[in-house]
Parts: structure tokens; sequence; C-alpha cells
């Protein structure tokens, strides 16, 4: 849902360019935003009644809870080598986008390949102080800000 709403909104700002092959436009976002070239007003708007039935669902199950600790990203980071756009790895923030929430990533470790991972600490919309808050309770509690990976 949230990846055809992007399509929708970023089509409508930068349409003319991913749809002019001569422009520098990523091939791996080209068709992501392409997505929204043909879809319709009420699909659009059908996608966003959808989206607030959601946040209100996420907001009910979620009410008592201040913050919720996701991982950043379902994989480890990756080396560029070994990206693939193809698919995402933004499964856990696009949900916290989608329901309008706020978040911060963290380092929280490394593999045991030495790649590093992250923890994702969302709040509610407008939340950015407890986030930060969290954030800096949680560095102040581990070391894992102040280390790097090997490159």
């Amino acid at each position: 849902m949230v990846g055809r709403i992007i399509g929708a909104e970023g089509y409508s700002y930068v349409g003319e360019l991913v749809d002019d092959p001569q422009q520098p436009v990523d091939d791996d976002v080209r068709p992501r935003i392409q997505l929204g070239r043909g879809m319709s007003a009420r699909d659009y708007l059908l996608l966003l009644r959808e989206r607030e039935s959601l946040k209100r669902q996420w907001e009910a199950a979620l009410a008592h809870v201040d913050a919720l600790l996701t991982p950043g990203t379902a994989t480890p980071a990756p080396r560029v080598q070994d990206i693939d756009q193809k698919g995402s790895a933004a499964i856990y923030t696009r949900a916290i986008n989608l329901v309008d929430w706020c978040a911060l990533a963290a380092p929280n470790g490394f593999t045991p390949g030495g790649l590093p991972t992250s923890l994702q600490i969302a709040c509610r919309g407008c939340g950015e102080a407890m986030a930060l808050r969290i954030g800096w309770a949680f560095e102040q509690a581990t070391p894992w800000h102040r280390r790097t990976p090997a490159l």
C-alpha cells in the first residue's frame, strides 16, 4: 500500500522527469515512481481511506504504548555491491511511515560477519522528543554508537 501511495504522490511531483528516459533518474527508482502514472484519483483516494482505517487500528492496538521497538531493517546492512533494489529492507520503517508515526534508528550491534544492525524506536506522530529520549538512554546503556564496521 505505501509503495502505491509513494508512487502516486511522487508521480504528481516528478512525473515528467521519470517519464523522460533522457533524464538521469536511477533505473531502480524510475519504476517505483511510475506506479503513480496510471492511478486514478478514485484509486488514490481509496488507498488513503484504507490507510486511515489502518491508522485507527494501529492507534487502538498501541494506545497504551509509549514506543514500539523493532529492528531498523529486515536484514543487516548489506555491502554496497550486494544491494538489491528490487526488494525492500524497509518493511519496518515503511509501516511506521504509513501510520504517521516518527522513528529514530540507533546502532545496536554487528553480525558475526561484521555488518552493522540497527534498532528502530518508533513513537506517535510528533513524538520525536520521546524517541530521542529513548535513543539517548539506549546509547548511555550500550557501546554500539561508538563502534564502526571494519571497511
